[in-house]
């Protein structure tokens, strides 16, 4: 299994024309106070590993997975496996994919030159494995200023929240979420169709249990965050605002869901990143976050964002912490061409790119605060957490915004959006698409117009 790589501060009141200004006066003396005390306290952003260090890919032992050619039955599959000898785990209907294992006794590989002479089969791949890209970092004080800070080296939320507070839907493809934060609760998503806890399927979907949230490895609705990651990412998008508590995330309101793939190391399988896809396109998400990534190419990962993309779903991707040029040296799925694919770099406080984000001048698309960032996590805390997995979902939430104030805006409107409605920096100049950092307001500004 090729590798994945998974790439409290005070709410913000309503924003009430007649207390927006004074409101904004106060947060800007706050933010100067705060990087004040933080210059004497804040050693350094850089993270902990070394992003030279990369890890040679690694894959699961125990199966396979396997696509079907277009029209292929469901009996047709199982009688394939069983004439290459091999024994069906699990699949994806709607994707025609299949986890295979070998039978007692024989190899993954003899299973694989079988099942490739097959004439259902398209492909037969390793299922890679995948793990998160966040970096821990030393407490801030400066807890959010990716959203709005005195530099204006921000999204420029405040401003963007004068049209729009409220996200569509946005499904996070991460570790799970801590599903009874106190910051998170009331604005996670509920399976309005699924009875919760009583062991049935009720919307007969494959999935029991799945009320609130899914966890795909198990087919249940148990996806409670073990690792922190997913929490953290859920944060971002859509932590509660105005609630008096913590912190505040791009989205005041949304409705976040919380598809589980990965365990409590962080790590997971491209078929199951594939499976969470299918899952969320399935229940009519339009907006998934995706941070993660592989040195792999994954053939089922394809197929999970091809139909995404049929479905009309933007995917937002981290571009990774390895501080490299993925133009030269691809990651996936930051790296696939598909349209529905928006991937993002990490931006730094003095608005620079993290040294840890990838970049590439095709492959990326936009940059976004990715370092330092203070969200929700495990066991109703906060952290500060560094990565492009950080600046995806702030990208995300952006997204849910939009989504919100223009229902009929496709995937490329917003992206076209989001990636070109931006500041630029000197230093994003030639790193990423358009050469800029995302700005919320500006963006917020067109796609009013379409």
């Amino acid at each position: 299994m090729a590798r994945l790589v998974l790439v409290g501060s005070r709410p913000v009141a309503s924003p009430n024309p007649a207390t927006t200004e004074p409101r904004r006066i106060a947060t800007v003396l706050l933010f100067v106070a705060a990087f004040l005390a933080g210059l004497a306290c804040v050693t350094s952003n850089t993270p902990a590993d070394d992003p030279q260090n990369v890890v040679a890919p690694t894959a699961a032992g125990d199966h396979l997975v396997v696509g079907f050619n277009p029209g292929v039955s469901g009996t047709d599959r199982i009688r394939a496996i069983s004439a290459a000898s091999g024994r069906e785990m699990s699949s994806l209907k709607r994707l025609a994919i299949s986890r295979v294992a070998a039978r007692r006794g024989d190899s993954l590989e003899a299973l694989r030159r079988r099942l490739e002479t097959r004439p259902e089969v398209r492909y037969v791949e390793p299922d890679y494995e995948v793990t998160a890209d966040a970096v821990p970092s030393d407490p801030l004080l400066l807890s959010q200023w990716g959203l709005s800070n005195p530099a204006d080296h921000d999204i420029d939320a405040f401003e963007a929240w004068d049209t729009k507070t409220k996200c569509s839907k946005v499904a996070v493809l991460d570790t799970g979420v801590d599903l009874n934060h106190p910051d998170l609760v009331s604005n996670l998503y509920k399976n309005s169709k699924e009875k919760p806890d009583n062991g049935k399927d009720d919307d007969d979907n494959g999935y029991i249990d799945d009320y609130i949230g899914v966890n795909v490895r198990t087919n249940r609705g148990d996806g409670v965050d073990t690792d922190g990651h997913g929490t953290h990412v859920a944060g971002i998008v859509a932590g509660v605002a105005d609630n008096g508590i913590g912190v505040s995330g791009v989205c005041w309101k949304g409705s976040v869901m919380s598809v589980k793939f990965m365990n409590a190391l962080g790590k997971g399988s491209s078929s199951y990143a594939a499976e969470g896809i299918e899952y969320a396109v399935h229940k009519g998400v339009k907006i998934i976050n995706a941070s993660f990534g592989s040195t792999s190419k994954s053939s089922a990962m394809e197929d999970a964002i091809e139909y995404a993309k049929e479905k009309g779903v933007l995917i937002v991707v981290a571009a990774g912490n390895d501080g490299k040029n993925i133009d030269k040296s691809p990651v996936y799925p930051a790296s696939y061409t598909y349209g529905n694919i928006l991937t993002v770099a990490a931006s730094t406080l003095d608005d620079g790119l993290a040294s840890f984000s990838n970049y590439g001048e095709k492959a990326v698309d936009v940059a976004a605060p990715g370092e330092n960032i203070t969200s929700t996590y495990i066991d109703d805390i906060y952290k500060p957490l560094s990565g492009t997995s950080m600046a995806a979902p702030m990208v995300a939430g952006m997204a849910g915004l939009l989504r919100a104030k223009n229902s009929d805006a496709t995937y490329s409107d917003l992206k076209t959006a989001i990636r070109r409605k931006v500041d630029k920096p000197p230093a994003f100049k030639d790193k990423v698409v358009y050469d800029g950092r995302a700005n919320l307001k500006s963006a917020i500004d067109y796609i009013a117009t379409l």
